[in-house]
């Protein structure tokens, strides 16, 4: 089994010099952190479900002393079979590039360094601690997805990145608004919180399989959904019903799902949108804690912690730590 490292020891001294590449084929400057507490190094390759965490994570990681290194590999939609596919045609064509990377240095937490690489690449390009992957949401909820793709990512991973613990990032069930939850074409057949045991059952087999810890960000919206619940916050899909122009539906809470009226701007129709599968910001505030409380050690329900973006869900900033700790308490 790969020797997993510990929260504590992300912190302790790394002898190597971090180098990096930019759009242009240039060097990138290394974080500037005290050399005695480099940053922890993280890479996450995934989709738009770990580029939400561009929103709040590393000014999270800034504001409480916890000095992170974030860099996401992005393409939407993408799944283990397609970055096992990319990783073969890169080792083709070095100058494939398909990713789009967002790399917050520690000590620019606000201003994110952006180009396109390939996996192979970015793993050889600084001596990073951790590796995250994920599968596609779509696909998430079944196990026999994972596999034999997650072997060749895991392997890549490994052979170029020998010092880095692989941690498994923790997908959600989708908003109860969406299609596949009701009946017609669409359907999976099964309601949000079948998703929800689903997503979790697969992802806790193949975090097992390999022998790697879990983030647990979609336990941490399950049990935020379950704590709104008890309040009597429990968003109904019938309320994007009859919406007039302009109006958009109370969330009551909820993390993952958002809603806007978008105007042609040849005709002015306004037409209403809807996106079902991501995180609000309520939610990326969720995943963030999670993340901050994995890597950090930090109880997060102690901390009191309100960032930029954050002032319209300002009261529900407390419940949303707290169902960040007791997900992670879960997994500990």
């Amino acid at each position: 089994m790969h020797r997993p490292l510990s929260a504590l020891s992300l912190f302790a001294p790394l002898a190597a010099v971090a180098a990096g590449i930019d759009g242009a084929g240039g060097r990138l400057p290394p974080s500037s952190a005290p050399a005695d507490r480099h940053p922890v190094r993280i890479l996450a390759i995934g989709n738009s479900f770990s580029l939400s965490l561009c929103k709040f994570f590393p000014a999270a990681a800034a504001a409480v002393g916890a000095p992170m290194e974030f860099c996401s590999l992005y393409i939407g939609g993408c799944s283990l079979a397609r970055h096992a596919d990319n990783i073969r045609k890169a080792e083709e064509d070095p100058d494939f590039a398909p990713y789009g990377v967002t790399w917050f240095h520690a000590d620019r937490p606000a201003a994110p360094v952006k180009f396109n690489a390939n996996i192979p690449q970015m793993l050889a390009t600084q001596a990073w601690d951790v590796v995250t992957i994920q599968q596609a949401s779509p696909a998430s909820w079944r196990p026999e997805t994972y596999r034999p793709a997650a072997d060749e990512v895991v392997a890549e991973i490994r052979r170029l990145a020998p010092q880095a613990e692989i941690v498994v990032h923790q997908t959600w069930a989708y908003n109860a608004a969406d299609a596949r939850f009701r009946p017609g074409e669409k359907t999976w057949g099964f309601d949000q919180g079948e998703m929800a045991r689903r997503v979790e059952d697969a992802y806790r087999k193949f975090a097992d399989d390999f022998g790697l810890r879990t983030i647990p960000v979609g336990a941490a919206v399950r049990m935020r959904r379950e704590a709104l619940a008890a309040e009597g916050r429990v968003f109904d899909p019938a309320s994007l019903e009859g919406l007039a122009p302009g109006q958009t539906p109370d969330l009551r809470g909820e993390p993952v799902g958002n809603f806007w009226w978008k105007t042609d701007a040849a005709s002015g129709e306004r037409t209403f949108q809807s996106d079902t599968i991501h995180l609000n910001p309520a939610g990326q505030y969720l995943q963030a804690m999670v993340w901050l409380g994995f890597f950090s050690g930090l109880d997060v329900a102690a901390l009191d912690l309100a960032l930029p973006g954050t002032e319209r869900f300002a009261a529900d900033l407390p419940d949303l730590r707290a169902a960040a700790a007791r997900a992670l308490a879960a997994v500990r």
